[in-house]
């Protein structure tokens, strides 16, 4: 029997009446009819015991002992049982924000060497907390859990739902659509003393039906409980419509007579004091939120917004197109978003435009001629707009981390900042992937473009191609929307093109514009590996002209035809029979491979199928890979490989046909020279010292030299154009190709 069954029928009933304004006693008979006291089983990963309780003693259990996780792990509360771990991660916290803060005041002093000295610091510090929660998810660990690993990454993907789902509901036109959302929401309301902020603030009267309106947005039409919320909302006070009315409005209420007049206030302010920017020695610093002339305003003005607008209330899933998502990740990751563009691990990037839009057509007759001041426009009206949602994120993260049951004392721990203002970000198709310009960077002022993931950045790519893209980036995407030249940017890229295919065949391009690799430790890599293979060519070519390793080396992609080969066999011999010795050597490496792979799958073989000749040519072969490894001995067993190979190439036409059948073996090397070279010969290493064209690649006006680079320029370039609704295609190759054609927006 339950022990807590009784209360929790009178708190349930007791909620629902009040929730769905009926009777209790049709509460109680709802109750009586249809709950089920469900047993629990709850699983100590720990010491690896299971314990049964009833979900209702369960459920008040549980609130005065554990937080409960969204993955549904329990861990005891902060006050009742604290881990080593979690008191050296506080403690690390603590240290963390001390180092931050003397790295701003140094950057603010314009003492560069100090304020170096506490970043690294508060780096090391940031990485140390980071790697503790790997160290739950790594299996050699002596902390290994992976209940506590999920936790923590669970943890971090909801404390951004939170973020994300209150500035779409604060400043967007997001909407729940799940009623539970909105009885909470009114029941909030009910709480608040809404006489007194009808005193406070100059509200309009508002009907039930704008209040509704207001509520469901979209979904207003034909919402499914729309009679029980017009009951509600019937129901209320004129005063409690009013305040409700104002949940989730934003701009509605900076229209409040008294909001208006602060803000006014505030850009006023900035209009006579250098747009609240102060000069210090190490910069320009520029926060509304801290400038000793606007800094009560700003917090007043947001005090405000938070008394009128705040109204997210609800921290479970919702239904999205029809589709139940279980929780706020699933939520505003498949909503239509119209203020966060972007979400990452750890942050969101929030569009202002609106509200900067508002400002200076609100304010015009005070802001006139200075609304083309790029400071004033760029820098403060984003800052203020910003400072919002800052303050709407970090008031509802409070009332997150009680609903949750974190400690009081660890909630600030919980925060979220404005690090950056951008003017323009660039997208991509790819997660982590973006290019923008920065105005504000730590409230310091900045004028620098940035890059996040994007490829042509990273250090294996081509550098000529990437200041290819670079250049475009900068200068033609990286634009005001309404300056975008797309006529202009097709011609680009098309003009680039032709130039590559001319000079990636050129001597220039051998010496300064090549590819470079890099290679630490070649004991490392498998004989197979890309820039082995390359490196081993130039080496079999020019065995007098040394590639060090580890190092640099240039990378030349090349293509044969059996037509070019023909040639290359009649008029340059020398060559010819360097590669067929080079494709030979890889083609039993290859036969290696496979003799390897079928080992470690011959427990699926049937080998009554097989004759005891071939078993036991089987059993050789077997003999040799079993203590074969791919990165690290192939060669000591080289010999030993070509024997068996040549057995297999030189046997009858019985065992040659079984063996085919065993293992998948090619063709014998000889039949098909031409195919091999071109299938095994694709790159050439080359010293990056280089002052002259290798013979291998001078041939025929560099025919053997692969033009495909092209495709690398492209392959850069188009994740880059694709979100400007420029069409990208795949060629025949199965490369991203930009074309001229755009998508109708």
């Amino acid at each position: 029997m339950s022990k807590y069954m009784t209360r929790f029928r009178l708190d349930w009933t007791n909620t629902v009446a009040k929730q769905l304004n009926i009777e209790h006693s049709k509460a109680e008979a709802i109750f009586d009819k249809y709950y089920q006291d469900t047993k629990l089983q709850i699983y100590n990963s720990v010491n690896f015991k299971t314990t049964e309780m009833n979900s209702s003693d369960f459920y008040y259990l549980s609130q005065l002992n554990f937080i409960l996780q969204e993955n549904g792990v329990l861990f005891w509360k902060y006050s009742k049982k604290q881990s080593v771990i979690g008191k050296e991660i506080v403690n690390k916290m603590t240290i963390r924000q001390e180092f931050k803060r003397l790295k701003n005041h140094y950057t603010d002093l314009g003492d560069k060497i100090q304020a170096s000295v506490y970043k690294g610091m508060e780096q090391r510090t940031k990485i140390f907390i980071n790697s503790l929660y790997g160290l739950f998810g790594y299996i050699a660990s002596f902390l290994y859990n992976t209940d506590v690993a999920d936790s923590v990454t669970t943890a971090g993907r909801n404390v951004i739902g939170v973020a994300s789902c209150i500035t779409e509901l604060y400043g967007g036109d997001f909407k729940f659509y799940i009623v539970n959302a909105h009885l909470k929401l009114l029941e909030h309301v009910l709480s608040e003393d809404c006489d007194k902020l009808n005193k406070i603030y100059t509200l309009e009267p508002k009907t039930s039906k704008m209040c509704l309106k207001s509520l469901l947005g979209r979904f207003y039409d034909d919402y499914y409980a729309r009679s029980l919320l017009e009951n509600r909302i019937n129901n209320l006070t004129q005063n409690q419509r009013n305040v409700l009315y104002y949940k989730n409005n934003l701009l509605e209420c900076l229209k409040v007579p008294e909001l208006h007049k602060v803000t006014e206030d505030i850009i006023k302010l900035a209009l006579d004091n250098n747009n609240l920017i102060l000069d210090v020695d190490g910069g320009h610093l520029c926060n509304p939120g801290k400038h000793p002339l606007a800094k009560d305003l700003v917090k007043k003005l947001n005090d405000m917004l938070i008394d009128l607008c705040y109204g997210f209330y609800y921290y479970d899933g919702d239904y999205i197109d029809g589709v139940y998502q279980e929780n706020m990740e699933y939520v505003v990751r498949n909503i239509q978003r119209k203020k966060i563009a972007l979400m990452d691990t750890d942050s969101n990037v929030t569009v202002l435009s609106h509200e900067k839009d508002y400002l200076l057509n609100e304010y015009k007759d005070i802001i006139g001629d200075r609304k083309d001041d790029k400071n004033f426009r760029e820098v403060f009206l984003p800052l203020l707009a910003s400072s919002w949602y800052i303050g709407a994120t970090q008031h509802g993260f409070k009332l997150y981390s009680r609903n949750v049951g974190i400690d009081e004392s660890l909630i600030p721990m919980i925060d979220l900042e404005c690090e950056m203002i951008m003017e323009d970000c660039q997208l991509t198709i790819f997660k982590k992937n973006y290019i923008f310009t920065t105005v504000v960077h730590d409230f310091l002022l900045r004028n620098e473009m940035e890059t996040r993931g994007v490829k042509y950045k990273k250090s294996d790519s081509n550098k000529f191609m990437a200041k290819k893209v670079a250049d475009i980036v900068e200068n033609k995407i990286i634009v005001p929307y309404d300056k975008l030249d797309y006529k202009e940017l097709f011609n680009i890229m098309k003009n680039d093109v032709d130039e590559i295919k001319n000079y990636v065949t050129s001597l220039d391009f051998i010496k300064n514009s090549k590819t470079l690799t890099k290679i630490k430790d070649p004991s490392t890599l498998a004989y197979g590996e890309a820039r082995l293979k390359a490196m081993r060519l130039w080496k079999a070519l020019y065995p007098d002209v040394e590639i060090e390793v580890p190092g640099v080396i240039g990378n030349i992609k090349i293509v044969f035809t059996e037509e070019l080969l023909e040639k290359i066999k009649s008029e340059y011999k020398h060559i010819y029979d360097t590669l067929y010795d080079v494709a030979l050597d890889l083609h039993i490496y290859s036969f290696a491979n496979k003799c390897r792979s079928k080992y470690e799958k011959q427990g699926n073989v049937l080998w009554s199928e097989y004759t005891p000749e071939c078993r036991s040519y089987v059993n050789d072969i077997f003999d040799i890979v079993s203590r074969y490894e791919k990165k690290i001995n192939y060669l000591e067993i080289k010999d030993k490989i070509l024997k068996v190979y040549n057995r297999y190439y030189h046997s009858d036409d019985i065992l040659n046909k079984e063996l085919k059948k065993l293992f998948g073996f090619n063709p014998a090397f000889e039949k098909k020279v031409d195919k091999y070279i071109i299938e095994y010969i694709t790159r050439i290493g080359i010293p990056t010292d280089l002052d002259k064209m290798p013979e291998i690649l001078s041939i025929y006006d560099g025919e053997v030299m692969s033009d495909d680079i092209v495709s690398e320029y492209e392959q850069l370039l188009a994740p880059l154009v694709q979100t400007l609704g420029i069409v990208v295609l795949k060629n025949k190759k199965n490369k991203k190709v930009a074309t001229n054609v755009l998508h109708v927006f």
